[in-house]
Order: C-alpha cells, then structure tokens, then sequence
C-alpha cells in the first residue's frame, strides 16, 4: 500500500473514525482500519467498539497502490507534531507502516488485518432525513442511566415522523422527552444504547442533515462522507408516552426552558442550608 494525502484532512478522518474506537479497550479492539481503493481513489476509515462503527471515506486521493492496514493509534499523535501539508503512507511485506513527510521518517509495527472486527456495512433500503438531530437527542439523553444492570433504561427512543419527532429517555430518577416539529421527512423508530448516542454527539452539528435508517437490527445514520451504524436495542422496558397519559396533574402551567431554568436558579441561591 501506498499513497499520499491531505494531512488535515487525514487527520480529521482518524479523529471522527476515533470516537467509536476509543471504548475499544473494553472488547480488545485497538487501532483504525484503513482501506486504500486506487481504483477509486478513496480511502476508506473505520473505527470501531465491535458494537458500534464510524466510517469516514476521503476522496480524489492519490493512491499508487491500494491495500488495508490497521492503523497503530499513535498515527493520530505523530501527524499533531507537523504542519506539513500532504503526509505519504506506505507499507512493505512485513506489515511495517511508514510515515513520510518533510524530512521525517516513522516506521511503526501493526497487527494483522484479521484482527480488526470488520463486519459487513449494511445500508437501509430507505432514509428518512432529518434535520436538528443533534439538540433533539441531547435534551433527552441526559435523563438515560448511564451504569448499572438496568439495562433496559441504558437508552434514547427515537421516533421520526414527518409531523412531530420526539426523542425519550429516563432512569430511575427521571424522564425526559424532546420534541421537533417537521423534522423529518419519513417514519422509523429506532432506541440506541446511550454510549451508542454518545458518540453519535460528536460527529453531529446542529445545522447538518442526516439521513436515518434500520436495517438487519442496526441503525444507520449517514452525514455526508461519515456513516454511523449500531446494533439497535429491544425496545423494552417503560414507555414514557403511556406513562404520561396516566398522569392526572393538580396543577399544569405552560412556560419556556428557559424562563423556567432561570426560575429554578433563582430560587436555589435562596434555599436555606440543610
């Protein structure tokens, strides 16, 4: 294998690739597969917890010969250290990797290919997109357990509908469900484990589209040349919508997030101690 590429843009790669990787510990995974297509001048990233993957895929590179390897997770510090513009990556019959740019030289051993937990992408038949994702998760997902053997409250339910999308989650404590209007533009449901939405958080922006899907009991989410895929979770355990509707409020008041935060802090610098 060999080629020559943007470093910022390689090295933003191994960043988004990098937040699925770095729970890899947990099950043995260590390390960022790369696969180099000549053919189609692309480079392909995949980072992985063996439960959850993140793909990025760089473009319009120039690769004279094509190949895989797993990268050793040093790479990512060792392009920090340089300003250079394009970086040159080749490996020889030994698996030996080598860094190239400016005068300097890295050679650096890897594991054998069939180590790394590669499964087959599975892409939806159809997507559902989806605008303002990102803020409809996070004011949900804060209410998830985040530990312990309640696993069935370990995640976010999201539903996606052309009129309103909501996103669920509670734990033993609390409840927390988000609302968008005409967010998307399809149906699907889908609960994701909250290490799984986790991840996702970083490789999302409040202004981007995603587009959304299910297939084979694993959830995909694609963002331009970043596509996210987890195993989705039964969907068991209380369901907040039917809770709610048993509710027979004494007292209800309509008020905005942040008229009522700021309430609640006014009232905590007054609370007497103890």
């Amino acid at each position: 294998m060999k080629f020559t590429v943007n470093r910022s843009a390689f090295c933003e790669a191994l960043k988004t690739v990098t937040a699925a990787a770095k729970s890899g510990s947990v099950t043995g995974v260590s390390g960022i597969y790369l696969y180099a297509d000549a053919s189609k001048r692309i480079l392909e990233l995949i980072g992985t917890d063996a439960i959850t993957s993140v793909v990025k895929r760089i473009r319009n590179v120039d690769i004279k010969v094509g190949g895989e390897i797993i990268l050793p997770p040093i790479v990512l510090e060792i392009l920090k250290r340089t300003k250079e513009e394009s970086i040159g990556l080749e490996t020889n019959e030994n698996g030996v990797l080598r860094l190239v740019f400016g005068s300097s030289r890295y050679d650096l051993p890897t594991k054998p290919v069939n180590e790394f937990p590669k499964s087959e992408l599975v892409f939806p038949t159809a997507y559902v997109s989806v605008s303002g994702l990102l803020p409809l998760l996070k004011h949900a997902a804060f209410a998830a357990e985040t530990k312990g053997d309640k696993r069935e409250l370990q995640g976010v339910t999201l539903r996606l509908t052309p009129g309103i999308s909501t996103a669920e989650a509670m734990n033993q404590k609390r409840m927390a469900s988000a609302v968008n209007r005409n967010a998307a533009d399809g149906e699907t449901e889908m609960k994701l484990h909250i290490s799984a939405v986790n991840i996702l958080f970083s490789l999302l922006s409040a202004d981007k589209t995603v587009y959304a899907g299910t297939a084979e009991q694993r959830a995909v989410f694609v963002c331009g040349d970043t596509v996210f895929s987890t195993v989705v979770m039964n969907r068991t355990g209380p369901d907040m919508s039917s809770f709610i509707k048993r509710l027979v409020p004494e007292y209800c008041a309509v008020a905005g997030a942040k008229e009522l935060l700021n309430a609640i802090q006014t009232a905590a610098v007054c609370q007497l101690p103890g």
